[in-house]
């Protein structure tokens, strides 16, 4: 009888062996495929932005003969982009998130945030949430800037829907983002402790993809908020149009830390 029980005792430890051997080696393969899929798609969508270089950097010229202004070469980018790799939209989608930046650096934001309709349009037609969902939180921080907080409130339901209909991981590009924008909508609302939270959340992500240009910028922004901080026992930096001169210094930091970075770039291209 104790044989039995010692018996069913051992199979059962080595059932329940094999089992968990098992499933954790599924999650090792989920894993590894997942790494596998971003690294894919990190190639691929260098390879798109280095087909653009030629256009966005090089001696483009218009039916005049006249060099093409920075928002014809996008333009230009754009039209190649979408006729080259309309097999991949989310690929398409991305990279024209991308591109919509130089409108952002230029102080552009009505052009930027026609781009990144145009991007959403492709995800919602493709059916691409975490695609849609990065555009989304893009237009509101768009939106922010130019104190429209009413569409960045609806562009961040939006997000927050495609997000819960994603059944993957987020990846960390969009998660950031995305929390860049939902601080940018609390600061806007009048909590800015709760903003920079998930401003500090935006910028360790932003960190982690070793994206130097958020990164600086992103901290400007928190550095801002928490300066600003300082006076908000005071009612009046309370109202809408404080955190209106808030988002408007702001505004002013990023643009100036963006000019930071090409300067830098430039100059380290040029040594």
């Amino acid at each position: 009888m104790r044989r039995n029980h010692a018996a069913v005792a051992l199979a059962a430890a080595t059932a329940v062996a094999l089992v968990s051997a098992t499933a954790f080696s599924v999650v090792q393969m989920q894993d590894a495929r997942a790494q596998r899929n971003v690294a894919v798609r990190a190639a691929r969508r260098a390879v798109a932005m280095s087909e653009l270089q030629g256009v966005l950097a090089g001696d483009a010229r218009g039916p005049d003969g006249q060099p093409l202004s920075t928002a014809d070469r996008i333009a230009l980018a754009e039209r190649l982009l979408v006729r080259q790799f309309r097999g991949e939209p989310w690929l398409v989608t991305n990279v024209m998130i991308d591109l919509s930046e130089r409108f952002s650096e230029s102080g552009d934001y009505q052009a930027q945030r026609r781009m990144l309709a145009r991007a959403r349009s492709i995800a919602r037609q493709a059916n691409l949430p975490s695609e849609l969902a990065h555009a989304d939180c893009k237009r509101a921080t768009n939106f922010w800037y130019e104190d429209k907080i009413d569409s960045a409130r609806a562009d961040l339901v939006e997000a927050r829907a495609a997000l819960g209909r994603f059944s993957g991981r987020i990846g960390p590009e969009v998660e950031a983002t995305c929390a860049e924008a939902e601080g940018e909508l609390l600061q806007a609302e009048g909590r800015a402790d709760s903003g920079i939270v998930l401003l500090r959340r935006a910028l360790a992500l932003t960190e982690a993809d070793s994206n130097a240009m958020r990164t600086l910028t992103l901290t400007y922004d928190i550095a801002e908020l928490l300066r600003q901080g300082g006076h908000a026992r005071d009612r009046s930096l309370r109202a809408a149009g404080a955190r209106r001169a808030q988002r408007r210094g702001l505004r002013r930091h990023r643009e100036g830390a963006q000019r930071r970075v090409v300067a830098l770039v430039v100059t380290a291209g040029a040594g």
